[in-house]
């Protein structure tokens, strides 16, 4: 069945400066208060497209409830996330593409805030924010906060251009994808979308192609938020195995596909992934996986993050957790 869209005739000219993208699958208990974030923006030179993959828990429904001319809604059999964003580039009109997962939230000058990048770095093809965690239950709490400081008129003053994400990355990731927007023309040129099939690392494996091709501008400011699952279960479900984004990633370094200057990097962030992944790997009880990723990267047995990793692997569970977490306070270098 091919995809069904709500029809929106719109000439290049109106087309708007920004086209927030959302990818729906059964987030029934979070897409109106998602939508409302983005309907409350100070910059309202945007329209929404809303990509349902699927839903069969009425989600859809809830978008189609939002009687506003800017929410386009577009149905399609489940196809799984990438699938779904990729539908929601191509129908993207804006000059911006704005990335918005279908239970995370925008603050009220999010908008604002991109388009003050956007203007004040035009070499910049993706700008981004900050963002802060926010509990499922205290949504609301956020978004009302949210409003009242919206008065505020938080333009960025302290702006990063990041001309090496993986390096960048390796202190610290700075942005997420709701916190951040790419250029419609530099997405929509790019040889291959998002990884169709896999739900874990996608985002990431664009992010760090789109960053081979252009700076990113990025302020801190907590401009997003980003809904968590408090019980971790998301982390476990990555820690099952390796996600492809990184041997990709390799892959361009071996065949030139990737920029000279950022080779050395883009091993390292490697490199320091597959240790972080193999530490989690392990409080989650999956130690052959965490094995193999150690072997994978044993030329730098040397380095002490390693040798912590291999430690973790010959603790039990109830003891590999808490060094685990201290290794992420920043107490041992990766």
């Amino acid at each position: 069945m091919a995809p069904t869209r709500r029809t929106c005739v719109r000439t290049e000219s109106a087309a708007p400066f920004f086209t927030v993208l959302i990818a729906l699958y059964n987030k029934r208990e979070h897409i109106e208060t998602t939508l409302r974030s983005v309907l409350a923006q100070r910059d309202a030179d945007f329209d929404i497209i809303v990509v349902d993959d699927g839903s069969t828990d009425g989600s859809a429904d809830l978008v189609r409830a939002l009687v506003d001319p800017r929410i386009h809604l577009i149905s399609q059999p489940n196809g799984g996330v990438s699938c779904a964003r990729n539908t929601a580039v191509a129908a993207a009109t804006g000059q911006w593409c704005v990335f918005l997962d279908a239970d995370d939230l925008q603050h009220p000058q999010f908008l604002s805030a991109l388009r003050h990048l956007a203007k004040r770095h035009p070499q910049c093809g993706m700008v981004a924010t900050g963002s802060e965690n926010v509990l499922a239950h205290a949504k609301a709490p956020w978004l009302q906060q949210a409003q009242a400081a919206a008065e505020l008129h938080p333009y960025p003053e302290t702006t990063e251009i990041i001309d090496d994400l993986p390096a960048r990355w390796m202190r610290g990731p700075c942005f997420l994808t709701s916190s951040l927007a790419v250029k419609r023309e530099l997405i929509q040129s790019m040889p291959t979308g998002f990884a169709v099939g896999e739900s874990h690392g996608e985002d990431l494996d664009m992010w760090f192609r789109l960053a081979e091709r252009t700076s990113v501008a990025f302020t801190p400011l907590l401009l997003a938020g980003r809904v968590v699952d408090p019980s971790g279960l998301s982390s476990q479900t990555a820690a099952r195995s390796e996600p492809p984004f990184a041997e990709r990633m390799v892959q361009r370094v071996r065949h030139g596909e990737c920029p000279e200057r950022l080779h050395r990097s883009s091993l390292r962030y490697v490199t320091h992934y597959r240790l972080f992944l193999a530490r989690t790997a392990v409080v989650c009880g999956h130690r052959r996986l965490a094995l193999g990723l150690l072997w994978r990267v044993r030329t730098v047995c040397y380095t002490p993050g390693w040798l912590l990793t291999l430690l973790l692997t010959l603790l039990p569970r109830r003891l590999a957790y808490p060094l685990h977490r201290w290794r992420i306070d920043g107490k041992v270098p990766a």
